[in-house]
């Protein structure tokens, strides 16, 4: 069919309108590259497997494919080794993952013969979608239960956040240095806890000076009597993220192992 031909019928403008009905970023590429066909025989395989999707939509079947961007920048990203995807990265193939797994459902279907053997060759790949859920919620955070170590940091880090807490509370209520606050609360500044001390006043709770208000009139002191405790809570913020990165790369790793077989 001839250029001229094309324009006319504006098959340009249809493919287009179709476009907007995909859901998936490949899909909406695939329809508005469409291209008229010439083969009877491939005619008549694209008007089955279209009816037998009219079919589908028709019962109400044919759902469960969930949108997902383009993810063939991030397959080719992390080709090389040292490459480590962030954990919002790793969420977004669970759609594909999704929809591959509800697509399957139909694959011994005997009212779409024909999409069952497109479907056959599809993979789930179960065990990454498993480890990237376990691992990761959606707010792209890496969850306690990604590993046992990891658990058990932050469990720490929970216990020495309250224990500082406890103690920094008591001193907030110490006579001695209850009129030289400038509020009487537990604040935090540079992942430090500490306290609020009115600017002249600073030298009045012994300890390390961490940051001053924006109006210059409040001072942020870490009392030395809980420095150590500080420290300790540091190292287990430190080592925090060291598993965060380990288990994301550990999981980029899952998928570059199945990259070829993902991208395809």
């Amino acid at each position: 069919m001839d250029k001229h031909t094309l324009q006319i019928l504006e098959f340009n403008k249809i493919v287009e309108m179709a476009g907007t009905f995909a859901v998936t970023a490949p899909g909406r590429e695939k329809v508005i590259n469409t291209a008229p066909l010439r083969n009877p025989e491939e005619i008549a395989l694209k008007s089955s497997l279209i009816s037998e999707c009219r079919t589908l939509l028709s019962e109400g079947r044919l759902s469960g494919i969930e949108h997902f961007d383009e993810l063939t920048l991030l397959l080719q990203r992390i080709k090389p080794e040292d490459v480590v995807l962030d954990a919002f990265q790793l969420r977004s193939f669970l759609p594909l993952f999704d929809s591959a797994l509800n697509l399957k459902g139909f694959e011994n279907d005997p009212l779409c013969s024909g999409l069952s053997n497109i479907i056959s060759d599809i993979t789930t790949h179960p065990e990454i979608k498993k480890t990237i859920e376990r691992s990761i919620n959606n707010e792209g955070r890496v969850r306690d239960t990604a590993s046992k170590k990891l658990a058990v940091i932050r469990r720490g880090i929970s216990s020495g956040e309250n224990n500082i807490k406890v103690m920094l509370d008591g001193i907030l209520k110490e006579k001695e240095v209850t009129p030289h606050l400038q509020d009487f609360f537990v604040a935090e500044r540079n992942n430090r806890l500490v306290i609020p001390v009115k600017i002249d006043f600073k030298g009045s709770v012994p300890g390390v000076l961490r940051d001053i208000s924006n109006t210059g009139e409040t001072a942020y002191i870490e009392p030395y009597s809980i420095q150590h405790l500080g420290n300790e809570l540091e190292s287990l913020r430190v080592e925090e993220k060291l598993e965060e990165y380990r288990i994301l790369r550990a999981i980029t790793s899952l998928l570059r192992e199945e990259r070829s077989g993902i991208g395809d």
